[in-house]
């Protein structure tokens, strides 16, 4: 996996994760149903510890950009609600 570097910003490495997340989900480098890499392998590629991680999924996923099934992972990004018409 290609190994990403956070900068040394006053902004906590969390935040900083969440944004290059987010960047990549709105970049296409993620589509519709993609199963992010795992917790194990962002802590990895980003060389930040697992609550770093778990904390800047979390941010994504309140703000919808991600979804999360037990067993399966985060998916990226939330596909749209199905229509009911």
């Amino acid at each position: 996996m290609k190994r990403f570097h956070l900068t040394e910003d006053p902004l906590p490495l969390y935040y900083q994760l969440q944004h290059h997340l987010s960047n990549r989900i709105r970049t296409g480098e993620f589509t519709v149903g993609d199963t992010l890499p795992t917790e194990e392998q962002l802590c990895a590629a980003y060389g930040v510890s697992r609550i770093t991680v778990r904390r800047a999924l979390d941010a994504l996923l309140n703000a919808g950009m991600i979804s999360r099934r037990r067993g399966v992972g985060h998916s990226s990004p939330n596909p749209p609600p199905p229509s009911n018409r």
